[in-house]
């Protein structure tokens, strides 16, 4: 059984969930963070494979 992984710290947020089926039925999960009020712009961040040592909760910027 896999540990699930928390992150240390939560930023202030909306957030939604989403789900990407590539054509060979991997389903690849992502996050969209929205500020809680007026956003200023955005940022595309992707992250590495987590069975590479990667996860989505690390704080990289």
């Amino acid at each position: 059984m896999s540990e699930i992984i928390r992150p240390s710290t939560i930023l202030p947020a909306n957030r939604t969930v989403f789900h990407v089926i590539t054509s060979d039925g991997v389903d690849l999960i992502g996050e969209v963070a929205a500020p809680l009020g007026a956003s200023r712009g955005a940022i595309l961040c992707l992250h590495p494979l987590p069975i590479a040592g990667g996860m989505m909760d690390s704080h990289v910027l």
